[in-house]
């Protein structure tokens, strides 16, 4: 799996966001985010379109997510 693969730090939070092939995301601006900010207030306007969610918190510990099996999880709907 690709989010497993990601790089970690324990201590750091790692999120990925898998979106539907026709999300109409505004990838650029994801990469151009000035903050982390930013980047959650994008993904949260665009989380309709998220198919998979996958987390790896501080611990290292791990949560995946189907969105279209459990679209009211929290990682389906980011704030």
């Amino acid at each position: 799996m690709h989010a497993m693969k990601s790089e970690h730090t324990i201590g750091s939070r790692t999120a990925n966001y898998y979106f539907s092939y026709n999300a109409n995301i505004p990838n650029q601006a994801l990469v151009l985010a000035e903050s982390l900010s930013e980047a959650n207030k994008l993904i949260d306007d665009y989380s309709y379109g998220i198919k998979y969610a996958f987390i790896r918190n501080q611990a290292g510990e791990i949560k995946f997510v189907d969105c279209s099996e459990s679209p009211d999880d929290e990682l389906c709907t980011p704030d």
